[in-house]
Formats: structure tokens, C-alpha cells, sequence
């Protein structure tokens, strides 16, 4: 059934969709009327929902189930990652033992969200063709909608999406109607228990809509049938009993979750559809199906990405993406939120060959743009933005996974030539690229023992130490109390900082013997309104120690610019842009994000803007309140970040107030100009 978000009542735009989704694909609309899902499934019976709601895509259209705690929604999971690798030369197994190239055609027996069959439609490009058939008419609806509205941020992944000829049905009833031999490959990721990748949201939601008919012998028989090449099926590792079905293990990669099997089918020449260039790289499919035997992969190591569908699962090692790095050119761009560090960096981008890498810890989460104060998806496409949306908003995300990713897309931009552009104001995050990259920022969670080195370090230098040191890394420390030691610690657990890093180098930003005594036991918390007064007052009282990895030299070639505002012209600004962010729809961001199973405890709805906003989709609080206490609550963030980035010994400071900011302006270009010649003149 079909139904819309609990607004009340639904937009013109929302009526106009559903009744287009309804007469499309013949599905009844169930208004919602301010009825929680549990309410909805018990009165009207029904086994899943399709919400069509005012979130921006891909939340725009979600698949409700009942007992399910997440929403599904279309997302291209591990294809934007594997193409991506695909394109840098990397191989993908998936590929590999296929021999898939420019100008064949595959049947994806399974289509699902289309992961699997868009890396088919990449590799096989404009002069190939991807048939995939999908059984579960939500799971089908949520493809074709998806594709289309999804804020692809590479547009040969979106063409790749749109050339997927996608059919409604089940395989079983499609494989008869097509002429023997006509695709090159068959292949098959069944849905069925034990069948595919576990552990995700995203696949027990899907399973629970799959068709649910284990696949059989009959079914590859009749595959091989239409293959002139070959079947492949995709499965967990302690799923599909290969030899029943007729088909080859493939050697998988150590620690993969899943693997594949394979029958070769015919004897026809390999890429007879393909295209002169991968014609002429000749060979056959590799393996046989001969004795049982392991097929035998061609060519250097293979790198098959993991099972994560967020495309961030592969293991990292500490300091394996820093390698090489010494010497680099890096620009780096930073201040306080709202001066204009935005607007400023796609100047420099439209200018230079430079490509932004984001630094701030709130944009990396999809569904998240209002508040943050995203580039739009439209500039994005036309200048090359990295680590914006790499995050479902329920899950965490650390510094430690930042970093490594910040340094990777660091290391692809420099080997095409550009220059990267650090471009945020999360202090943590700019100082773990910029002075720490070879440091080792991993934490294996919230486990007892490390908690208990929390307390214990407590304990030893005091609570009020340890709430200006860990407010200086977690911004949402300041409205916890400085003798609150079990809410900081938890604080510090969701930021997953390690208790090693006070007593590092790094990590010593509080060691400075200024910064006061212990604990007094007499204190008594104070109301959250004193808190944040005092969290204000004492913005600055961790002094440049504090934050200053002074006597760290950058590894990089550093070009670091900092931009800065009269205080009260600031504050200003600030006052404005909230204001702004809340006639652009704020307030549905953080009903979108709640309704689709975000945790008020989640981390991404402790950012400035969101968590404030909580209580009001509630009933707890005004709207005016909120208001009030994100204003308060941004000044005292920029008046910190002020702090943080001043105690830095490499930025060049510019001042950004209206009347000089042309001056300003040209002396930033000038410096960017020189710095990318000297760059240019090195390679």
C-alpha cells in the first residue's frame, strides 16, 4: 500500500507523486492521518508500506515493514565504491571471473536496489547491454524511483543506473521467454535465507519482501540455456552448497563475507558483442568446470570489495593511507561556521584545479543538508566534492574512519594531477589529515576496559581537566556538565576517541598543568542555561596547548588559510542563518530523519541544528525555544572553533568582514595561484 509521512496535511508535490505511483503501479492509497506505523499495519493489515515523503532523495520514498526497525530506501550501496575502484585500474572479482568488457550483455536474475547489476552496466558501457529482473514489486518500485531522483555524485554511476533495462517478475518466468544464447552471462545473488550477504538493515529488509524460493539445479540449467558464457552466482560464504547446483567455487578473498560459483555454458567466442578494443585483448573465461576443480584466477591480486552496503567496509590499516604523502601539496581552508569558507572554496575550485575534500563532521551523513548547509547536489556535479553523504545518519562515524578516508581521497586526487582542498570546521578532523596522518586514531568501541580507563584518568587529573579537553574534541561536551564524568565519557565513546590519546603527543592537547585541578565534591549540576554560559566563558581557558600540535610539522606542502569575522558581524550571520535554515524546511529535516529510525541519541542528531530541534517535533518545546538555544548554542561552536584553529602555527589568518573582503579575496587568490604553479612546475 501506499501512504505518506506523518505531515499533516501532505504537500501538493507529495498528493501529485502518490497519485502518479498509485496509477502507475496500481497500488491503493492508505491516508495516513497522523498514525504511527504500529497503528497503521494493525488496522489496515497490510504486509508493507510504500511512504512517499517531503524528505530530499533518496528519503523521498521509503519501504515501511512491520517488526523492521530501519526504513529501506534506494541507495547504490557498494557500486559507487567497486566502479570507482574499477576506474582506477583496481580489479573486481565479480568482473574478473566473468571476463564481462565493453559490449556484452548480462542477465541479472536478481536485481534488487541494483548494486550489482549497475557495476555490470559500467563495465559493459554504452555499446552493452543489463537486463535485471526483480520479484518483489516494493523492492522494483524502489529501484525505478530511485534511480531517478538519487544525487548520483558521478555521473557515469547515474548512467549506468538509467541503462539497466529493469522488468518486474520472477526469473523463473522470464528465462523461457528469451532466446537461447543471446546474453553473455548469467548471474544470480538469491535472497533467500543463508543465500545472501547477512547482517545489514538494508538486506533484512529486502529479505523479508524477497521472493522466497531457494534457487535450484533447474534454474542454472535453464540460465546456461540463454548464457553463451557463463552463470555466476554470488552468495554467502555459508550459504549456497555449490556443488548441488552444478557450479565451480570460486577462491574468494580472506575475511569476504560472500563468494561465487560458476558453470561455464557455452563454447562461443568470448565478447562476440563487445567492441573492437576489448575484442582485441582476446582469451577465454577463466576456470572449468571440470573434477570439482577451483576455477584459477588470471592476472594480480584480487580486491573484492567487502559486504558493507555504505561502500566503507574494507579494512584500513593505521597509517596505510599516509604512505607516500610526505611532501604532498595540500590546501587546507578553515574558520568559524557561517563566515563563508563555502562560498570561498568553489571560487578557488571554479579557478584552480582543486578538488574539495570536506572536513565537516555533520555533512558527511546523508538526508543531512539543510542544517548543515550542503552544496547542492547541481554544484557538486559540476565541481568534484568528497565525503559529503558517505554515512547513513543512524550509524557512527569516527575520526579514525575520516581520516583514512580523507587521506585516500587525498591520494586519488593528487594522481589525477589536481590539488585536494580541505575545506571544514571540525577542528579534530583538519588536525588528523593536516599534522597527524600516520597517527593511529582507532578505537574498538565501547567496551568495558576502556571505559573504565576513562573513569580511571578521571580519577587521576580531575573532571574539570577532562570535560575541557574532550569538549574540545566533541563539540557536544560544552552543554554537559564539567563533574557529569559518566555523560562525557559516553560522549567520547560515540566519538570513538581512544583513552590512549591523552598521554600521545596528539592527544596531550589538556596537558597543559593550566588548565586547573580536579573535581570539587560539593558541586552540584547546574541548569543546561548556566552550563552553556559558562561553557562560553570558558571557551578559551584550555589555551592554545589545549589544541596546538605546535610542535608537529605538516608532512604535506601546506598552503593553510583561515578566514575570520568581526565577532558581532559573525554572530550576525549566524543569527540569519538559522533563521534561513528554518524557512528552508529544518525543522521536516529532523521529522524526516526520526521518522525513518534515527536514534534522538544517534550522533548525527547531536549536531548543532538537530538536536535542538528534537524536542519540538515532540511537543516538548517550542519552536521559538529552539530557535533561541541553536543561536546560543552556534556562537558559543564558532567562538570554540575560533580558539581551536588560532592555537594552529600554519594558518594564514584573512579577514572576511564586507569592507575588506575583496582585498582579502585577491591576496587568497594570488597565494593559490603560486602555490598550483610551483605545484605544476614539480610534476
Amino acid at each position: 500500500m501506499l501512504t505518506t509521512s506523518l505531515r499533516e496535511p501532505p504537500s501538493p508535490e507529495v498528493r501529485e507523486r502518490l497519485s502518479r505511483l498509485a496509477d502507475t503501479y496500481g497500488l491503493p492509497v492508505v491516508p495516513r492521518r497522523g498514525r504511527p506505523w504500529s497503528r497503521l499495519f494493525a488496522e489496515t493489515g497490510a504486509g508493507w508500506f510504500l511512504a512517499v515523503t517531503e524528505s530530499p532523495p533518496p528519503r523521498d520514498l521509503i519501504l515501511v515493514l512491520p517488526d523492521v526497525p530501519y526504513p529501506l530506501f534506494f541507495h547504490p550501496g557498494m557500486a559507487l565504491r567497486r566502479i570507482k575502484a574499477i576506474r582506477e585500474g583496481k580489479s573486481d572479482l565479480m568482473v574478473q571471473v566473468s571476463s564481462v568488457g565493453p559490449g556484452d550483455v548480462v542477465f541479472d536474475a536478481t536485481l534488487g536496489l541494483g548494486g550489482d547489476a549497475a557495476v555490470w552496466s559500467f563495465v559493459v558501457g554504452e555499446k552493452g547491454a543489463v537486463m535485471g529482473v526483480e520479484g518483489s514489486l516494493p523492492v522494483y518500485i524502489l529501484f525505478r524511483e530511485g534511480r531517478t531522483s538519487y544525487p548520483f555524485p558521478d555521473e557515469d554511476v547515474r548512467r549506468a543506473y538509467l541503462r539497466i533495462d529493469a522488468r518486474l517478475g520472477d526469473f523463473r518466468d522470464v528465462l523461457p521467454g528469451l532466446p537461447p544464447g543471446s546474453v553473455d552471462v548469467v548471474f544470480f545473488d538469491p535472497m533467500f535465507p543463508g543465500g545472501s550477504v547477512p547482517g545489514s538493515s538494508t538486506m533484512a529488509a529486502i529479505r523479508r519482501v524477497a521472493l522466497d524460493s531457494p534457487l535450484r539445479r533447474e534454474d542454472v540449467d535453464a540460465a546456461c540455456r540463454l548464457a553463451r558464457r557463463l552463470v555466476l552466482v554470488k552468495t554467502s560464504v555459508r550459504g549456497t552448497d555449490f556443488s548441488a547446483l552444478g557450479l565451480v567455487p570460486v577462491p574468494r578473498r580472506q575475511g569476504a563475507s560472500f563468494t561465487y560459483g560458476l558453470r561455464e555454458c557455452g563454447s562461443g567466442p568470448r565478447g562476440d558483442l563487445r567492441g573492437e578494443e576489448a575484442r582485441e585483448s582476446g582469451g577465454n573465461p577463466a576456470g572449468s568446470e571440470g573434477g570439482g576443480a577451483e576455477v584459477r584466477l588470471r592476472g594480480a591480486r584480487v580486491r573484492e570489495p567487502s559486504g558493507d552496503p555504505h561502500g566503507h567496509g574494507e579494512e584500513l590499516r593505521s597509517g596505510d593511507e599516509a604512505n607516500g604523502l610526505a611532501g604532498a601539496p595540500l590546501i587546507a581552508l578553515v574558520g568559524p561556521t557561517a563566515v563563508g569558507k563555502t562560498a570561498l572554496s568553489l571560487e578557488l575550485a571554479e579557478r584552480f584545479p582543486l578538488e574539495i575534500v570536506n572536513a565537516d563532521a555533520m555533512q558527511v551523513y546523508r538526508g543531512m543538508d539543510v542544517g548543515t548547509d550542503k552544496v547542492a547536489p547541481e554544484i557538486r556535479r559540476r565541481i568534484p566534492h568528497h565525503l559529503l553523504d558517505i554515512r547513513d545518519p543512524r550509524e557512527s562515524f569516527s575520526v579514525a574512519e575520516y581520516q583514512k578516508l580523507a587521506l585516500r581521497a587525498i591520494r586519488d586526487i593528487l594522481a589525477r594531477g589536481r590539488i585536494p582542498l580541505l575545506v571544514g570546521g571540525t577542528g579534530l578532523y583538519v588536525n588528523a589529515v593536516v599534522y597527524y596522518p600516520e597517527y593511529d586514531f582507532s578505537s574498538p568501541g565501547r567496551d568495558p576496559a576502556r571505559r573504565e580507563r576513562w573513569y580511571a584518568l578521571a580519577q587521576e587529573v580531575g573532571s574539570e581537566r577532562l570535560w575541557e579537553w574532550a569538549r574540545a574534541l566533541v563539540p557536544d561536551v560544552a552543554s554537559i556538565h564539567p563533574h557529569d564524568v559518566r555523560r562525557i565519557v559516553r560522549a567520547l565513546e560515540r566519538a570513538e576517541i581512544p583513552p590512549e590519546a591523552w598521554g600521545t603527543d596528539f592527544g596531550a592537547f589538556a596537558a597543559a598543568a593550566k588548565l586547573g585541578g580536579g573535581a570539587s565534591a560539593e558541586a552540584k549540576p547546574l541548569p543546561a542555561e548556566e552550563a552553556d554560559r559558562q561553557s562560553e566563558e570558558g571557551a578559551e581557558k584550555c589555551g592554545e596547548d589545549a589544541r596546538s600540535p605546535r610542535r608537529r610539522r605538516s608532512p604535506f606542502r601546506l598552503l593553510f588559510l583561515g578566514l575570520t569575522m568581526e565577532r558581532s558581524r559573525l554572530y550576525r550571520r549566524i543569527e540569519a542563518r538559522v533563521d534561513e535554515q528554518i524557512a528552508r524546511g529544518l525543522l521536516e529535516e529532523v521529522r524526516a530523519l526520526l521518522e525513518a529510525g534515527v536514534d534522538e541519541e544517534a550522533t548525527a542528531l547531536q549536531a548543532l541544528g538537530y538536536k535542538e530541534l528534537v524536542p519540538v517535533v515532540r511537543g516538548e518545546a517550542t519552536l521559538e525555544e529552539a530557535v533561541r538555544r541553536i543561536k546560543r548554542r552556534t556562537k558559543q561552536y564558532a567562538k570554540r572553533q575560533l580558539s581551536w584553529f588560532r592555537a594552529l602555527p600554519d594558518v594564514r589568518w584573512f579577514p572576511w568582514d564586507e569592507e575588506v573582503r575583496e582585498d582579502s579575496r585577491k591576496e587568497i587568490f594570488a597565494l593559490v595561484a603560486g602555490f598550483s604553479r610551483t605545484e605544476a612546475n614539480s610534476t
